[in-house]
């Protein structure tokens, strides 16, 4: 027709939408040992914030051979993570925040592992 106008995009079939992005962001994490039973605690920190909330925390306890796990748990939204065990005893603890990959919108972020220092707790 010579009254149209073909306007681009405008049909559903060629509409470009937004494409998600991959990000990589180191992450750290503490450890704190409080009370009796042995209560441990800290926290989870990145420069990408949602690396932050709901990371799988594993505290281990250094052994000859392979160091033994002691408790597992999960940090809350702000990064902060809160673990007891009646296990263990005096001795070389720490923590890891294992790596995960979440998917926020379309963007995917990969959360490095990390691991805390070695604390010794107990006497």
């Amino acid at each position: 027709m010579a009254n149209t106008v073909e306007v681009p995009f405008l049909n559903p079939q060629t509409l470009m939408g937004r494409v998600g992005q991959e990000f990589t962001a180191s992450s750290q994490v503490g450890i704190r040992h409080t009370g009796r039973p042995h209560r441990f605690q800290g926290s989870v920190w990145s420069k990408e914030n949602r690396c932050e909330r709901g990371r799988n925390i594993v505290i281990k306890k250094v052994r000859s051979g392979t160091d033994r796990t002691v408790a597992r748990t999960t940090t809350n939204g702000r990064g902060q993570y809160f673990a007891k065990h009646n296990q263990g005893g005096a001795g070389r603890y720490y923590a890891v925040a294992l790596g995960q990959t979440f998917v926020r919108d379309l963007d995917e972020i990969t959360c490095t592992r990390a691991q805390s220092v070695t604390k010794r707790f107990g006497k």
